[in-house]
């Protein structure tokens, strides 16, 4: 049974805000009036920082909610401006595919938003997306990072060691200095033990294309997306983003992507776990009955040590390695990973070195007296 959690009361903007993001989602009810007019100007806020104008812009021009013309206005002016940095993205794309060809990297998906507001949305201004999210194969990281590097973009952190990356990182976030964009590479989906469970190669079959400024890009098979966000909602913390949680309840109303498809594959990289903690908190979280899904859960058997895995991964540990991380690797991988996290380069261990001196430099200003 789906316990169905409340942000607050019927009415209230966190409470709209949901009903909103599942509006045009097939087992999705209508949108509540807000019960205080003054509610207006919060809903906005929340929907700017949630990236989600899309959704409400298009439940205010349909009817189904009336706001204020002052915040229909302030909500017209956020969303021109999210889209305005969604067309930088997608010029940014074009130019990453162009750097691409150079430097030799042969293949690579978009993911994320990117993908979803071509594929997945009935409009793409439905859908922002603040960066870049590319995949590529292990084999053509260095490659992709290179290529990047050489058209001007900057790596976010020093390597521990040479060719630590392209084995063993979940990806690299790289800033473009021409237009301020993170690409945000991957060569796999998540990090920690399920990472090793995965099988990124396993991504790049049967992509579906889609089209930005006259190109052609691929993306993710549908049950791809759908994993990817359903890792990206359970794995990297005890709270998911609302938007990630609209992908997710897109995903699951759609009649070709029910347990048969998704959980099988999920039960391929043995992530029966996070499959089943990303549905049950879209469910619980969003006003939206998807009865498959339901009754899936209701169903599924989960190993309670992955269970317990999953959940212990949102702590933060003092430990530079997860053990659960080390016991799922192959053994050849095991020392040259250790090798990696106990004896890094020289290079990382003073960029490690420089941030925490900055780190205690701006706590020591903020302990400082204010000036009289």
């Amino acid at each position: 049974m789906v316990v169905r959690a409340s942000l607050g009361q019927r009415g209230d903007a966190a409470e709209v805000l949901r009903q909103v993001a599942v509006w045009l989602v097939p087992g999705a009810g209508e949108v509540d009036p807000l019960s205080n007019p003054d509610q207006a100007e919060v809903l906005v806020e929340l929907a700017r920082s949630h990236k989600l104008t899309g959704p409400l812009l298009v439940a205010v021009d349909a009817g189904a909610l009336h706001l204020p013309a002052d915040q229909v206005q302030r909500l017209v002016d956020e969303h021109e401006k999210a889209m305005l940095w969604c067309m930088r993205l997608e010029t940014a794309l074009l130019d990453v595919a162009e750097v691409f060809e150079r430097g030799g990297v042969s293949e690579f998906r978009v993911l994320k938003g990117g993908a979803a507001a071509h594929l997945d949305e009935p409009d793409p201004s439905l859908r922002f997306t603040s960066d870049l999210d590319l995949l590529v194969r292990s084999r053509d990281f260095d490659a992709a990072v290179s290529a990047l590097m050489g058209s001007g973009a900057t790596r976010t952190h020093v390597e521990r060691r040479p060719g630590f990356d392209h084995r063993f990182a979940k990806g690299l976030p790289l800033k473009r200095q021409n237009d301020r964009v993170t690409v945000d590479l991957h060569r796999t989906l998540v990090q920690g033990p399920f990472a090793v469970r995965t099988d990124p190669d396993r991504l790049f079959d049967d992509p579906e294309p889609f089209e930005v400024g006259g190109q052609r890009f691929l993306a993710l098979p549908a049950w791809g997306r759908v994993l990817n966000s359903a890792y990206h909602a359970a794995v990297n913390g005890p709270i998911a983003p609302l938007r990630n949680l609209r992908d997710l309840a897109q995903y699951l109303s759609r009649p070709d992507l029910g347990p048969e498809v998704v959980a099988a594959e999920a039960a391929r990289w043995r992530g029966e776990a996070v499959l089943e903690r990303a549905v049950r908190l879209t469910l619980e979280s969003l006003p939206v009955e998807i009865p498959v899904w339901e009754q899936w859960l209701e169903s599924v058997e989960v190993d309670p040590a992955d269970r317990a895995l999953l959940l212990r991964g949102h702590r933060p540990s003092r430990w530079p390695v997860q053990w659960a991380t080390l016991r799922e690797m192959p053994l050849r991988d095991r020392a040259a990973f250790l090798f990696g996290v106990a004896v890094p380069s020289a290079e990382y261990r003073r960029a490690e070195g420089d941030l925490l001196r900055r780190r205690i430099s701006r706590v020591r200003n903020l302990m400082r007296p204010a000036p009289v």
